[in-house]
């Protein structure tokens, strides 16, 4: 409201607490515990039914975790991805070995990928697990070490992904891909401009993929629409 002397006041003072509740502790000798648990980036969302949502990743798999009393309890974490994995993405040994061709063909090789589910609230949600780029996206090493990745350390795609879903409920995806030679490169680095040379300056450039058909059990209109 504004006063008799002109100045704004409230008279409703809004005073906003916070109360933390843990989700989950890596045990000891885990690669959450080695790792963090935040490789790379936790998100957390909320439903129209008021359940809670958390993700994170422990550089190995990708976890869930729902609370159905907004927060102060939750379930026990579910493995989402599905499928075996390389390891640590920053291991230069186990993602960028030497290849007896000299090329970049044994490094670690890199595709985008959806899990999706139906059931996230539930105490062992499941998941479908689908392929969502046609070609492999980055070759080698994905640095999560913020400012202690050093200069030869890839840091590239690592915060380039996001997912949003249309009204009919397909994923759109949008994500960063230098699987390629960038067109610059016989200015940066003359002779090696081949796709799979370990030498070729590359820039990430962004690609755009969605979802053909919504997953069958969602409704997506009428009156249990959500």
């Amino acid at each position: 409201m504004i006063d008799g002397v002109g100045c704004l006041s409230d008279p409703f003072p809004l005073t906003i607490t916070f109360t933390d509740h843990e989700v989950f502790t890596s045990p000891a000798g885990s690669p959450g515990a080695a790792n963090g648990g935040n490789n790379v980036f936790p998100a957390l969302a909320v439903d129209n039914f008021g359940y809670v949502y958390t993700v994170w990743s422990d550089n190995q798999g990708v976890f869930l975790s729902s609370s159905s009393d907004l927060g102060s309890t939750w379930t026990a974490p579910v493995r989402v991805n599905s499928g075996s994995t390389m390891g640590n993405s920053n291991d230069v040994a186990a993602m960028q070995p030497t290849c007896t061709d000299g090329t970049t063909n044994c490094w670690a090789q890199w595709s985008v990928y959806m899990a999706e589910s139906v059931n996230g609230h539930a105490g062992v949600p499941s998941f479908a697990q689908h392929t969502a780029s046609d070609h492999f996206i980055h070759a080698g090493t994905i640095c999560t070490n913020g400012t202690g990745c050093s200069n030869g350390d890839s840091r590239a795609l690592a915060d380039f992904f996001q997912v949003a879903l249309d009204p009919e409920h397909r994923a759109n995806i949008a994500f960063a891909d230098d699987h390629l030679a960038s067109p610059l490169c016989l200015q940066h680095s003359p002779g090696h401009c081949a796709n799979n040379d370990p030498q070729t300056f590359r820039v990430a450039v962004p690609y755009f993929t969605y979802q053909l058909q919504p997953n069958k059990k969602i409704v997506a209109t009428g009156l249990c629409a959500r």
